[in-house]
């Protein structure tokens, strides 16, 4: 994990650098940056609410690279031997991203995540994990005026499989797929 956590970086900076390279004069600082991200939210038997806010940076008009944070308050019921049990959780995380524009709207993304989580287990104890996801996908961006767009992006997590669900009721992906929405807006 620790060779494939290296060279996910190594790729990451490798693309940046030379991109970099080739960045368009006469552009300040300023106009490069782009920040946004997404809000999502669920009640019911299942309760959560997740924000991810996103700080990004054109490096050429094609390509941006970027950071963001994400954080999750869940909540649920469940039952352990026939009592109804609360669980109440708090998820933090932060990832890398690399974005490609294609062609026209379309882009393509990799990201590293990593996500510290609270798992609980069968007998009802809980303790906080971690997990790392390589993550690849494509998207689509739409201007909703000014320098604003709206973004949608569908990732597959190449970490799906590495998930531990022995003896544990929640895991941190319910699928290898994870779509995300949300909003970006330059300066």
């Amino acid at each position: 994990m620790q060779r494939i956590r290296f060279s996910f970086c190594l790729i990451m900076i490798l693309i940046a650098s030379n991109s970099m390279a080739q960045e368009e004069q006469g552009s300040s600082f300023k106009d490069k940056i782009f920040v946004g991200g997404g809000f999502g939210a669920g009640f019911g038997t299942y309760t959560y609410i997740n924000v991810s806010p996103i700080v990004g940076y054109r490096i050429t008009p094609r390509l941006s690279t970027g950071i963001r944070l994400m954080y999750q308050y869940t909540t649920y019921d469940y039952y352990l031997g026939g009592d109804k049990m609360t669980f109440k959780g708090n998820d933090f995380g932060a990832g890398l991203f690399a974005r490609f524009m294609v062609k026209g709207p379309f882009f393509l993304q990799a990201e590293y995540e990593y996500l510290n989580y609270e798992d609980i287990y069968v007998d009802g104890s809980s303790i906080r994990s971690t997990f790392d996801s390589f993550m690849a996908g494509a998207g689509i961006s739409q201007p909703i005026g000014g320098k604003a767009f709206f973004f949608l992006t569908a990732l597959y997590n190449f970490s799906y499989n590495n998930i531990n669900t022995i003896n544990v009721y929640r895991v941190p992906y319910n699928s290898p797929w994870v779509i995300r929405l949300g909003i970006t807006a330059g300066f």
